[in-house]
């Protein structure tokens, strides 16, 4: 259940990122396998969601549970990189929520914003983050959630230095038991 609502998501999140590019450079993506019959709408009424963006083919992060108890202040993820690039990702994340069968940005209730911090992550290699939700967006209410944490390459043939940007993201649920 939860690899198969993984790829669907991953797929949606695809399938957005093709038709409208996204943050990346160039428009080429994999193509979903997935129905788009099976496939969740997402609300795109702001004009950038990271939920929109795709991710590079090799990095990986998924959340340390499927499933939350009610009240959780943080959650830890895991992050694998196997593609030949090094990967730079930050504190900054979205959280969106699966209302009537549609994806909504949780709001981001701090008045803080988020720490310039870069954390690399080579090729190769794997790495433990753990976001504070609770800061950020209070208490989470049952249900199905994202977790959308943006990240980047950067690219350096000698005569010019690109930044391509992508997002990794996983679902989970909270439970409503503590």
């Amino acid at each position: 259940m939860r690899r198969t609502s993984t790829y669907l998501i991953s797929a949606i999140i695809i399938l957005i990122s093709f038709t409208a590019c996204g943050l990346l450079n160039s428009c080429e993506m994999l193509t979903p396998n997935a129905p788009e019959s099976e496939m969740p709408m997402i609300d795109t009424t702001e004009k950038f969601n990271l939920i929109d963006t795709a991710a590079l083919p090799g990095v990986i992060m998924k959340t340390e549970h499927d499933v939350y108890p009610a009240g959780i202040i943080t959650i830890k993820t895991f992050w694998e990189n196997e593609s030949t690039y090094t990967v730079t990702y930050g504190e900054y994340y979205e959280l969106y929520k699966k209302e009537n069968e549609i994806w909504l940005k949780v709001e981001d209730i701090s008045a803080h914003p988020y720490p310039s911090i870069g954390y690399e992550l080579a090729a190769e290699s794997r790495n433990e983050k753990v976001y504070d939700i609770s800061a950020r967006v209070g208490s989470l209410n049952p249900g199905d959630y994202i977790i959308c944490v943006p990240y980047s390459i950067c690219i350096d043939d000698g005569d010019e230095r690109n930044t391509t940007q992508f997002v990794a993201s996983d679902s989970f649920s909270i439970s409503e038991h503590k």
